[in-house]
């Protein structure tokens, strides 16, 4: 009945504010494939995790992240 759930990490530049971190899970939770984002401006990264059978593609999510200011480093 469930699969495995996929999960990517990214480090991303930026994010100073609690506020940060909610445009980014906004923004991530509208892209097709993303069950849930979970942003952390102290540590400095986005826990992304992906639709069973319907991940999104790695630039998407490097490229919604950009789009609201915010420099992914690593994926």
């Amino acid at each position: 009945m469930f699969g495995k759930t996929e999960v990517g990490v990214f480090t991303v530049k930026g994010m100073t504010c609690g506020h940060c971190e909610k445009r980014v899970e906004t923004a991530l939770g509208q892209v097709d494939g993303v069950g849930k984002a979970k942003a952390s401006h102290a540590q400095s990264t986005v826990e992304v995790t992906y639709r069973k059978g319907n991940p999104p593609d790695t630039e998407r999510i490097v490229h919604t992240i950009a789009n609201l200011g915010f420099k992914v480093v690593s994926p």
